[in-house]
């Protein structure tokens, strides 16, 4: 009988080899082809995974087993650098006490020496000795004398030890202000610092001789503006310290009023360097004017800069509140006359505090100046008494030296 060909593929698979027909069979003894690729695939990965498993087990215990024996190394290091550590520390402690040791032998044989020397010295030299110690005194009291005679000068030009007369670097006054002005420029918009001649169109010379200020600061409000809506007249003083005639302050206000109203100022600026001396000076303050129409400030040159920029700000508000009351329709003279008592009500206070800062700043420099005077004083009673102390010494010496001498015949 003919049975139908047939192959394993698994344990519930078997694969037709041929084609069969219904009533056909298949005899189970003689099947012995199996396919082996899936069973080997099935086994394979089995292996495979029970492999990775014991390699992972392995690896995870290597691993452990390797971080341990790391940790031990590390302590074993950690032992050696510390016990390493502690012999450098004592080695190097070592070397330093021997060196230091050595230095202070070194330093005794050197005083040892320099004691040997200085007696031998004292022998052979106390001639020459007492002649330089003579001359050194004379030495000193000409420095005392040229040491006074500048403090002397110091005090007269105290005010000129300030930052501005060091920046000023030996150029006139007129060009210090000039260069400040330009320095600060970008902080003055829509505003011009020109000479005096200049703006009122003095191009000769002759004109006004010796009548006319140095600048005007002129503020327009807007770029447009031709007319300026604030100018301040400018005028710089300065004198050699050495000057004969000696002028005040108060002495030159009536002509810069004048040169003020030649060029339709309200304000006047002195930047004066003159009476710096004066005891109780105080850097800024409003001069009497006897009602002329133009205020004038003495202003000291390293406050130049700060008060154009007090009525700098004061003009620019008053320019802005004058724009507003053009569309508001407020009465222009009542809004002059409130910035008018809001300028005059700030300038009042702001001067009465700087007159109360530097009234209490001038006691301390006088307090100062007491203490300095003492302190040269007492330099000098030290200076007398040191140098009295050597002579009185040489002479001991000698009388010393004089008796060794007659003592040894």
């Amino acid at each position: 009988m003919k049975y139908v060909k047939v192959q394993i593929i698994n344990k519930s698979t078997i694969e037709l080899l041929e084609d069969a027909k219904k009533g056909e069979k298949i005899n189970l003894d003689l099947i012995n082809q199996v396919d082996q690729t899936n069973i080997l695939n099935t086994i394979t990965t089995n292996q495979k995974l029970a492999w990775e498993k014991e390699l992972s087990a392995q690896f995870i215990n290597q691993q452990n087993e390797l971080i341990k024996n790391f940790e031990i190394e590390i302590i074993k290091l950690k032992t050696m650098l510390n016990d390493k550590e502690q012999a450098l520390l004592l080695k190097t402690k070592l070397e330093l006490q021997n060196q230091f040791q050595k230095q202070i032998e070194n330093y005794i044989n050197e005083i040892n020496k320099l004691k040997l020397t200085n007696k031998e010295l004292e022998i052979t030299n106390q001639k020459q000795l007492e002649s330089s110690l003579k001359l050194q005194r004379n030495e000193f009291e000409e420095k005392i004398n040229q040491q006074n005679l500048t403090i002397e000068k110091l005090k007269i030009q105290q005010a000129r030890s300030s930052i501005w007369a060091v920046a000023k670097k030996g150029n006139e006054l007129e060009k210090w202000c000039e260069n400040q002005y330009e320095s600060y420029a970008d902080s003055f918009e829509n505003c011009q610092f020109t000479r005096y001649k200049t703006e009122i169109n003095l191009l000769d010379e002759n004109d006004f001789p010796n009548e006319k200020a140095d600048y005007i600061f002129s503020f327009f409000g807007e770029k447009t503006n031709k007319i300026p809506f604030l100018s301040i007249c400018c005028e710089m003083k300065s004198e050699f310290n050495d000057s004969k005639h000696k002028s005040k302050n108060k002495d030159h206000i009536s002509k810069l009023v004048r040169d003020a109203k030649r060029a339709n100022c309200k304000y006047a600026f002195l930047i004066s360097e003159l009476e710096l001396e004066t005891e109780n000076d105080i850097q800024v303050r409003l001069m009497p004017t006897l009602e002329s129409g133009v205020e004038v400030y003495l202003v000291r040159p390293m406050f130049f800069i700060l008060m154009l920029k007090l009525f700098y700000k004061l003009a620019k508000k008053l320019f802005a509140l004058n724009r507003f009351q053009s569309v508001e329709l407020i009465d222009k003279n009542k809004l002059n006359e409130q910035f008018k008592q809001l300028k005059d009500n700030f300038l009042t206070k702001t001067f009465l505090e700087i007159e109360k800062v530097c009234k209490s700043n001038l006691v301390d420099i006088e307090t100062l100046e007491k203490a300095v005077v003492k302190l040269r004083v007492r330099n000098e009673r030290v200076l007398d008494q040191l140098l009295n102390k050597w002579t009185k010494k040489i002479d001991s010496f000698d009388l010393q030296l004089t008796k060794k001498i007659t003592n040894n015949y």
